[in-house]
């Protein structure tokens, strides 16, 4: 079951919307925007020297093409190194100008890329312990 965007988007320290870049058949991606958090090179355990950074294709993974954009979700949860990025929580490919959050739940979103950025980044910040 997915939380609603907005509860999602309050558990994650960083969101960012990229391009895919494919070399030597390697994915990687370069960050265009962030939408939450800081993006920081130095968070991540993996990282090209100019910056992008890597992630798993296939069935947990990401599957896009040379050049398209996606959002990468990062919450806490899923690091094996908490001071280091090393897996995505989850990931939207951006499809013809869309994003549809929560594709295999019982009712998906499908938002333009201007609506979805405009939510994610409507959610307050987690208030410091």
């Amino acid at each position: 079951m997915w939380p609603t965007l907005e509860q999602y988007v309050a558990d994650c320290t960083l969101i960012v919307k990229t391009r895919t870049i494919v070399e030597d058949s390697k994915l990687t991606f370069r960050v265009l925007e962030t939408w939450r958090g800081k993006f920081d090179p130095k968070r991540f355990r993996s990282i090209t020297r100019d910056g992008r950074f890597f992630a798993d294709a296939g069935e947990h993974g990401v599957d896009v093409v040379d050049g398209q954009e996606i959002v990468f979700f990062f919450t806490p949860h899923n690091q094996p190194d908490p001071k280091k990025l090393s897996r995505h929580s989850t990931a939207f490919p951006i499809i013809k100008g869309k994003v549809i959050y929560g594709k295999t739940s019982e009712e998906p979103r499908e938002l333009t890329v201007v609506a979805f950025k405009r939510l994610v980044m409507r959610v307050p910040a987690a208030k410091s312990k």
